[in-house]
């Protein structure tokens, strides 16, 4: 039996045409950049997780670890929904609720005591930035990259001693089951192997950038043992799933020292993956049934 989206209606079944088109448009996204791909991945998601109320869709999620904090963000007392906070509308009280292949991040915060960023030229530069637009204090100890999408898996809990706001519930614990990275589509002007190779390239570093990301969560969720990875360039996918090395392991300092000067082959010690698989294009019967996997690994989460 074929596999359908969760989410599939026609309304959506219309958005996700709409995303894509915008993403191809020669005359919105005239410099092919990855960041008009972002609708298209974040239909999908959403579309993918539709039947399951604890899995929520994260675009620009951040992974950071500091020296400085007390203690991991998992091993916190969540006082999350503990506060009476009116964020309701003023006036309602509490009321309610395409190619032939077949085969870190920069965060831009808006923070108003610097002051505006200059608009940057470079082509390449705005193809592989990742935007952030949280202001937030620097901290020189700590290492950060911000993944283009997460899905997070989220347990919650409900007691009548809770306060009322949100329906008593609080989010007891946290974990990410999946992580995307997204890179810039080829030029429209390449075609045949030059495409080919382009594409292959471009799919590569959303593959590397992704393995510092692991890196990353794994440090900030120490109960976490594997995540689910897609590393895609435009509407071409790959995926694969990332585990904890048991022998890779890093002090805090050779990591923090590895992450800033980007030492691939040292963080890469400190995970174990499978082969990626071959990169499909969305919308494909295959890329489709290959989503289905992906959909039987989350169910299980609950």
């Amino acid at each position: 039996m074929a596999f359908s989206f969760p989410g599939t209606n026609r309304v959506t079944t219309l958005r996700g045409i709409l995303t894509r088109s915008l993403a191809y448009s020669r005359t919105y996204n005239t410099r092919n950049l990855e960041h008009y791909w972002y609708p298209c991945w974040n239909h999908t998601l959403v579309d993918l997780t539709a039947d399951n109320s604890r899995l929520l869709v994260a675009p620009q999620f951040p992974l950071y670890i500091s020296p400085h904090a007390d203690i991991d963000d998992q091993q916190e007392t969540n006082q999350d929904g503990d506060e009476e906070v009116d964020d309701s509308p003023r006036g309602e009280g509490e009321g309610g609720d395409e190619g032939p292949w077949i085969e870190g991040a920069a965060s831009l915060g808006t923070t108003p005591q610097v002051g505006a960023q200059p608009q940057a030229d470079s082509e390449e530069l705005m193809a592989d930035l990742s935007f952030s637009t949280a202001a937030t204090t620097p901290d020189a100890k700590a290492v950060a990259r911000v993944t283009d999408f997460a899905i997070l898996h989220i347990s919650p809990q409900q007691s009548t001693a809770l306060p009322r706001r949100y329906e008593g519930y609080r989010v007891d614990r946290l974990t990410v089951p999946l992580i995307l990275e997204e890179k810039r589509f080829p030029s429209r002007s390449l075609a045949g192997d030059a495409f080919t190779d382009k594409l292959k390239t471009r799919v590569r570093e959303a593959q590397e950038a992704a393995v510092f990301q692991v890196a990353l969560l794994f440090r900030k969720f120490p109960a976490m043992q594997s995540v689910m990875v897609i590393a895609a360039a435009g509407p071409y996918w790959t995926n694969t799933t990332f585990r904890r090395s048991p022998t890779g392991r890093l002090s805090a300092e050779e990591f923090q020292k590895a992450m800033r000067i980007d030492d691939f082959a040292e963080i890469y010690r400190t995970v174990d993956h499978r082969r990626w698989s071959k990169a499909l294009r969305l919308n494909t019967s295959e890329s489709t049934h290959r989503f289905r996997a992906i959909y039987n690994n989350l169910a299980k989460l609950g």
